[in-house]
């Protein structure tokens, strides 16, 4: 470990991981625990005490390097995953990269070969092109995902039908029902696979009968996903 003194009350322990460095800044405060994360930019800090040695914060950080390098690598993963909305961007679309290119059509969206080509907006910003390959997300699944939930519904026991189903967007979940029977799916799983999105329908129908994360809810999981778990996997990498 290589240190560097940035102030009396920080300092920086680059930790190897591998065949990496991973600079990590020590940041020494009033307090009784040292606590390791990651700040809004993504960099590994430890909080530590004012009394915290040099030695202290090696031993803590050596402990908890498996810990740091599985977070580390899911925000490398989620920054390479997340879609790219500009001229020569990428978008993910069913699991496969699209270059995204801005064109002057009269079609919204349209799919050529390995490119998305998108309607170039009145205003040429992220937003604006985000807010139409979302739209178009929401369109694809509204076309596809009837027939796939009844699809799966056939390797249920007793049919179960949803009293609605809703496409919008949601920042932490892949998709939600409630308890009135509405299944609300999150638009942004049309950048995985349909194998993995049929697994989160399975999921929420399996709501539809248990309400809760219990026995019986991964007993009807298993009886009619058997791979549930293989998928859900493949979710938490991909999406």
């Amino acid at each position: 470990m290589v240190l560097a003194e940035i102030a009396p009350t920080q300092f920086v322990i680059n930790l190897k991981i591998g065949k990496y460095l991973f600079p990590v800044r020590i940041s020494r405060a009033p307090r009784k625990t040292m606590v390791l994360a990651l700040d809004k930019h993504g960099a590994p800090e430890l909080k530590a005490p004012n009394n915290c040695s040099v030695a202290e914060a090696e031993r803590f950080l050596v402990k908890n390097q498996d810990w740091l390098a599985k977070r580390l690598r899911q925000t490398f993963l989620f920054s390479v995953r997340q879609n790219k909305y500009a001229d020569c961007g990428k978008v993910r679309f069913l699991g496969k990269l699209y270059k995204l290119r801005l064109v002057d059509s009269k079609k919204i969206i349209e799919v050529s070969d390995n490119t998305l080509l998108v309607k170039r907006p009145a205003k040429e910003c992220a937003a604006q092109i985000e807010r139409l390959v979302v739209n178009w997300y929401r369109k694809e699944m509204e076309l596809s995902i009837p027939d796939r939930i009844k699809r799966i519904n056939r390797y249920f026991s007793d049919r179960i039908v949803p009293q609605s189903v809703k496409y919008r967007k949601m920042k932490s979940s892949y998709g939600n029902c409630s308890s009135s029977g509405v299944i609300t799916l999150n638009v942004m799983l049309m950048r995985t696979g349909y194998e993995i999105i049929d697994y989160v329908i399975a999921h929420e129908l399996c709501h539809l009968r248990c309400w809760f994360h219990d026995g019986e809810f991964y007993s009807r999981l298993d009886s009619v996903m058997p791979d549930w778990k293989i998928r859900a996997g493949r979710l938490e990498n991909e999406f």
